[in-house]
């Protein structure tokens, strides 16, 4: 490419600024030739080889010395960086509006949690009376409610992520929907197997391969597979004001999983709408990972230190 670019540029005419005007370049008076005298060479002074050989010693002497010091300036320099205390991170801030949006989310979810477990109460209260049909449609609504109460609280998690500093209490509360739908569908498994033993064994059967499959798909789309953390979002933003645009707005696709600083990146070439927002809607709409050519997603140590070093 760089070959063709080069032959290119070649090909083109390239005109002055007067030409480009319509004036005509003037015409340079010759020189006139001037006959220079002869110069009358001047005797050299003739140098003694031993001064000669003492010079460049002395001139080897500094260069050396110049080297070794040049070598322990680095290596102090190389001393201090190490033991200098990295700065910690700032934590992230908790807006007003990120308060509000987040904490609406989270009590829909808590209220979809609720009507499942009623759904649930619902669906053994049915078992009971032998009412196998509406047992099954109690079930049903009992795991609808319980995935997307928890898509709710992912989204919210999104937007306001825990703040605590204790890994265990992270993952209780990003995980939170995983633990309704345990309350929300044990019980029920639990009376099935204690209570439910006068039921017709084949209807027993489906009842329960039923409940199990509507369990486990609730469970799976309720586990957050990749939770945020407080450092992801601070080092997303910081990365997106210090090297995205003066707004720090980000950029992305419907389908795409990755939030881009330029809309011009290769990775979009092919891709005809691009979605613009802050990087809290990138990360409200799952888009929390970085591009690897315009974010510094390839870089191991997050964005921030990727763009910074030059990668």
């Amino acid at each position: 490419m760089e070959k063709k670019k080069t032959q290119k540029a070649l090909e083109k005419k390239i005109i002055t600024a007067a030409e480009a005007k319509g004036e005509k370049p003037k015409k340079a008076d010759k020189p006139k030739k001037t006959v220079k005298p002869e110069a009358v060479s001047e005797p050299k002074d003739v140098v003694e080889p031993e001064a000669v050989v003492e010079a460049d010693e002395v001139v080897e002497a500094e260069a050396v010395a110049e080297a070794e010091v040049a070598a322990e300036a680095e290596e102090v320099a190389e001393a201090e960086e190490v033991s200098k205390p990295k700065k910690a991170a700032k934590p992230l801030a908790q807006t007003p509006e990120k308060k509000k949006r987040s904490g609406g989310l989270r009590l829909a979810a808590i209220i979809l949690w609720v009507a499942a477990i009623i759904f649930e109460v619902g669906a053994i209260f049915m078992l009971n009376r032998a009412e196998n049909t509406l047992c099954i449609v109690a079930l049903v609504l009992d795991a609808a409610c319980c995935i997307v109460g928890s898509l709710l609280w992912k989204k919210s998690n999104r937007i306001s992520p825990c703040m605590s500093e204790s890994k265990f209490v992270r993952f209780i509360w990003n995980q939170m929907g995983v633990i309704a739908c345990l309350v929300a569908f044990i019980p029920f498994g639990i009376f099935m197997l204690t209570k439910a033993k006068n039921m017709d064994p084949k209807m027993k059967k489906i009842i329960a391969i039923v409940a199990a499959v509507l369990f486990i798909g609730a469970t799976g789309a309720s586990i957050d597979y990749n939770p945020v953390t407080p450092e992801d979002v601070k080092a997303a933003e910081e990365a997106a004001e210090t090297h995205g645009n003066a707004d720090g707005i980000v950029y992305w696709t419907r389908w795409g999983k990755s939030y881009h600083f330029d809309p011009e990146c290769q990775a979009l070439s092919r891709s005809d709408t691009l979605i613009e927002g802050t990087i809290d809607e990138a990360f409200e709409a799952k888009r929390h990972d970085p591009c690897d050519f315009c974010a510094g997603g390839a870089d191991e140590n997050g964005p921030v230190e990727a763009l910074t070093d030059g990668k």
